[in-house]
């Protein structure tokens, strides 16, 4: 496709993003580097060139999110005959065999971990214990961790600004408490200060994620876990428990009951009673 009218196509594309959608400006990127990638290889923008590329492989594995960005592109373009036709796609877009399972029971999990150093350890306990994204947990800085009458709990800031209110196990707190007790209150928790600064989310993520495939991979084998490993594993052990599918949507802080349906693969969670519950499970 001609340079300038790619360039321009993209520039457009990316404004309509930012004012069309809630999405955040790394997102943003990443769908108009998908969608770039698509027009660096065909000329034309048709039907039948989206899906050869939706189908196109990068070493063995498909590129999940080309979708949604491609998706998002025919949006902003109004093909919505076009949209229908790709998402026909999706059976062909899941892997055929999964590479693996998307769930680890409590007890693996917990025997994992005890090899783990102090600090990742602390991270799968608290993501496990709130149900959280790793991206709050990242941000997390020691005045966001408050007591009340049922113990200590965390304040994050989930997807599209939600906030999030969620209490820690006992030992996962006296834990914590030792991890941050030379700590300022205006201090992260868990970035690091290199060269004088705080990471960045990304090096403190990228630093973390490669410490979990590591250590993780050691005791698991090839694949090892991921951080969302450990959500829609905790899920479906509070969904065994509880079997309340709304109570787990809220606990998630899900906008959509389908999406925790798929975390948990059917069925029909009150915040307070997991909370209540829940304690001491690190024993």
């Amino acid at each position: 496709m001609e340079e300038l009218r790619r360039d321009i196509i993209l520039n457009d594309f990316m404004k309509w993003l930012r004012e069309n959608t809630a999405m955040k400006q790394n997102s943003i990127n990443q769908y108009v580097l998908q969608v770039k990638k698509f027009l660096d290889t065909y000329e034309e923008i048709e039907l039948e060139n989206l899906k050869k590329y939706l189908l196109s492989r990068k070493g063995d594995r498909i590129v999940y999110n080309r979708r949604f960005a491609i998706k998002k592109f025919l949006m902003f373009l109004k093909k919505e005959d076009w949209i229908k036709e790709i998402d026909k796609l999706r059976t062909y877009l899941r892997p055929q065999e999964r590479r693996y399972e998307r769930y680890i029971d409590f007890q693996t999990f917990k025997d994992m971990i005890e090899h783990f150093n102090d600090e990742l350890k602390l991270i799968m306990m608290i993501l496990y214990d709130t149900g959280m994204r790793i991206s709050p947990i990242i941000n997390l800085k020691i005045k966001m961790i408050k007591k009340d009458k049922d113990g200590t709990y965390i304040i994050g800031k989930e997807k599209r600004g939600k906030i999030a209110k969620r209490y820690l196990d006992p030992i996962t707190a006296n834990l914590l408490e030792s991890f941050i007790k030379d700590k300022n209150q205006n201090d992260y928790v868990f970035r690091k200060i290199v060269k004088g600064r705080w990471e960045t989310w990304w090096e403190c993520y990228y630093r973390l994620w490669k410490e979990l495939k590591i250590e993780s991979r050691r005791f698991l084998g090839e694949y090892g876990i991921s951080f969302h490993w450990v959500r829609t594993s905790g899920a479906k052990e509070l969904y065994k428990r509880y079997k309340d599918l709304v109570m787990l949507k809220e606990f998630l802080a899900h906008n959509s009951i389908q999406t925790t349906t798929r975390y948990v693969e059917s069925g029909e969670l009150r915040s307070s009673e997991i909370i209540r519950n829940e304690k001491g499970k690190w024993r």
